[in-house]
Order: structure tokens, then sequence, then C-alpha cells
């Protein structure tokens, strides 16, 4: 369970970070090639969108450019994740 724990705190800390406006504590977890794009914030919805590259190391290193969007809801003060999609990317 390590790593799944390890994921998960990562997970919150930079969202912590982004939601503090923590520009340093955000970079600190990402990849130096990764890609965030979007976000936006209306009442008490949260909608994110970014196109990873995802890498299937089974799969002979095939790439597919993927699309996620998450929408968050404010809910006693926390973002709870309230739907979470990802779509393939045309190349």
């Amino acid at each position: 369970m390590a790593g799944y724990e390890e994921t998960w705190e990562a997970f919150l800390d930079t969202h912590d970070g982004f939601t503090r406006g923590d520009r340093a504590r955000i970079d600190q977890h990402l990849s130096v090639d990764a890609t965030i794009w979007d976000s936006r914030e209306h009442a008490d919805i949260a909608v994110r969108r970014y196109p990873p590259t995802v890498t299937f190391v089974d799969g002979g290193a095939l790439t597919q450019r993927v699309r996620n969007t998450g929408v968050r809801r404010r809910i006693e003060r926390r973002r709870l994740l309230a739907h979470n999609h990802q779509d393939l990317l045309a190349d």
C-alpha cells in the first residue's frame, strides 16, 4: 500500500498548493514535461482539463494522448471529486 499512500499524499499536497496559490509547492510534484491546461472555478464547482501523454510500459512503449477532465464540488469547505473522465485524443 505504500505506493498508493505516496500517490495519494502527492495528489493532496498538489491540490493544497493549488488552493493556496503556492506555485513552488505545486511545481515540486510536476514532471518537467507535464502539461497543465485550463482551470476554471464558478461558485461551488471547479472544472479542470489537461492533456497528459500516457506510456504503456507493457504495450511496447505505446503512447497515447488523452484529455482528462475533473469536476469538483465545494461541499462543507472541501473540494470533492464529483466527476472525472478521460478521452483519447486523435494524433
